[in-house]
């Protein structure tokens, strides 16, 4: 018997409008963003039956998820091993800033070689096991043949579905998810299913009545 996990990026940050490197920064969401979480919450409310949603304690996963929690009435349990990886020195720096203070950065990401190792930074192994204290918890708290949502990070969840797949490729993010991007995970005793990967379709549509509504085209009579 299955179980089913909904893997969420945030909303639009503020961090993300300026182009800067996030990690554990704590930006809010922009007010992009904050439309883009009615939209998402809005679809999943109608789409899933969802138990319970795990979130990332910071504040533009949580500004995200609250919205899920209010449209389900449904209460939002924190977990710190869903935060983003942990950059160090980076956290708050434009690609442009990187590329001046940090070259050898800069040129790992280029050429998609391992970043080299920055004090105060977490490495490809922890960052890898702590995500998977994460996936151990979310499992052991989703019953067989229900729903669960995890609102997080896009390296994070990169980084659980490396685990699941048993990815070792280091460098680039393997996996692209764009904010409120939904991506679905079947979990089964002995493998898993990559059902739906970084779906944004409900941006851009609006809901009445439980189902949406698509705008129309310019040529539309």
């Amino acid at each position: 018997m299955k179980k089913r996990l909904l893997l969420i990026r945030h909303a639009q940050s503020q961090a993300n409008r300026e182009g800067k490197i996030q990690g554990w920064l704590d930006s809010p969401l922009s007010e992009a963003g904050h439309m883009q979480a009615r939209q998402l919450s809005q679809r999943l409310a109608c789409e899933f039956d969802i138990a319970k949603i795990f979130v990332s304690p910071l504040s533009r996963a949580t500004e995200t998820a609250t919205y899920l929690g209010r449209a389900l009435d449904i209460p939002l349990a924190f977990d710190a091993n869903l935060k983003e990886r942990n950059p160090g020195p980076l956290s708050g720096l434009t690609k442009q800033e990187v590329k001046r203070h940090f070259p050898e950065v800069e040129r790992a990401w280029a050429n998609n070689l391992p970043r080299p190792h920055l004090t105060g930074a977490e490495t490809d192994a922890e960052f890898a096991a702590r995500t998977q204290l994460a996936i151990d918890l979310l499992l052991a708290q989703t019953k067989n043949a229900s729903t669960t949502a995890v609102v997080s990070h896009g390296g994070t969840l990169n980084q659980m579905l490396k685990n699941w797949l048993d990815i070792r490729q280091v460098g680039r993010l393997t996996f692209s998810f764009f904010n409120t991007s939904l991506t679905i995970v079947d979990v089964y005793p002995k493998f898993i299913r990559l059902v739906l990967l970084n779906d944004t379709s409900h941006l851009g549509v609006t809901y009445a009545q439980g189902k949406p509504s698509y705008p129309q085209s310019r040529d539309a009579r």
